[in-house]
Parts: structure tokens; sequence; C-alpha cells
């Protein structure tokens, strides 16, 4: 096993790049999606035809790209978004 480790610049501007999308509000705008996505996943709060194709497939589909990071416990956020 190699002991070696690089960082270059470039990793390096990387790492600002991301320390600064995630402390500039990331995680409270993750926060925003799922409440209003359960908001709209509610047929008494919103419904119809568009609002069934956003509970079917909208919704689940941005909720499983959403899930990791909301689950990450290093960001303290544990619940599940949607019932499983």
């Amino acid at each position: 096993m190699s002991d070696r480790v690089l960082s270059t610049e470039e990793a390096k501007s990387a790492i600002r790049d991301i320390q600064r999308i995630i402390n500039g509000g990331l995680t409270e705008q993750l926060g925003q999606l799922d409440t209003n996505g359960q908001k709209l996943s509610q047929p008494d709060v919103w419904d119809g035809p568009l609002a069934t194709t956003f509970r079917s497939s909208t919704w689940p589909r941005q909720y499983r790209l959403a899930d990791p990071v909301l689950f990450n416990p290093s960001i303290g956020r544990h619940r599940p978004l949607m019932p499983r």
C-alpha cells in the first residue's frame, strides 16, 4: 500500500468550490426540497393529473437523487424523505 499523497492546485480549487457550495446553503436547500416535495406529494394538498405524475414519477426520481445526501449522518439528517 502506498503512502503517496497528491494534492494538485486543481484538487485544492475543487475542494474549495465544494466547501463554498455546501457552506453556501446547499444543505438548507435540500431540506426545503424535502419539505416541499412532501407537501406536494399529499393528494389533500395538491391533486389532479399533473399532481399524480409528480407523486408517481417526478418526486420519487428526485427523491432518489437527494436521498444519499439527506441520509448522510455527517450533515445530521437521518429521517427518510418518503415513506418506505
